[in-house]
């Protein structure tokens, strides 16, 4: 089984590098680009199913990869990005200003720093792997996609890698990005793909 783990399409918060968690930000015209060509990159694959975190940008991107496979939307809030808690919508510099503390404590133990009113990357990492789970579950085979987020999917690529969310920042994952995570009798779950962007032809992702 193959599961076609997928992040959303440009925000203007993307572009405007604010901490972007349970907010519903819509995606920008780049964004709906990304997602068309998302559509055009996966047309082709024969689709058991598609899931989505239940936030807009993330259910826009998979509404577009879905509709030449005539699929409708499951959402699963486990697919949400971290909870940002207060710090909600700040800018880098914001954080650095006003949160200085918060900020270095992230820097240096992000796995169990509890966002203010918010989640942990282990909060975030356990409730992201539950989804993948249900879907595992759910599909003992084919492909299926789902559309998460950057630090939902970089805590779910650190669980098949094992690899410490202490290293989540070794992971990139740009707007439009797939990732293919493979599961089978013989290897257990097994990452193929990670942060593919070559369907994008160019254009500028976050």
């Amino acid at each position: 089984m193959e599961l076609i783990l997928i992040r959303h399409g440009e925000t203007m918060w993307n572009r405007e590098r604010r901490t972007q968690g349970f907010s519903d930000i819509e995606l920008t015209e780049t964004g709906f680009a990304q997602a068309r060509m998302l559509t055009e990159a996966l047309a082709s694959r024969k689709l058991q199913a598609i899931y989505s975190s239940p936030l807009i940008r993330a259910v826009k991107t998979a509404e577009a990869i879905a509709e030449p496979h005539g699929l409708t939307i499951n959402e699963l809030p486990g697919l949400m990005e971290l909870n940002q808690g207060d710090v909600e919508g700040l800018t880098f510099q914001e954080l650095r200003t006003n949160h200085r503390d918060l900020l270095d404590e992230w820097i240096k133990n992000p796995s169990h720093l509890k966002m203010p009113n918010g989640e942990s990357m282990n909060d975030l990492q356990n409730r992201g792997w539950a989804a993948v789970e249900k879907i595992f579950q759910a599909h003992l085979e084919g492909a299926v996609a789902a559309v998460s987020h950057n630090l939902c999917i970089t805590s779910i690529l650190c669980r098949v890698l094992d690899l410490p969310l202490e290293g989540f920042r070794r992971l990139r994952q740009n707007n439009a990005a797939i990732n293919i995570i493979e599961k089978t009798e013989e290897r257990g779950i097994v990452l193929t793909l990670m942060n593919d962007t070559c369907h994008l032809r160019g254009i500028h992702t976050v």
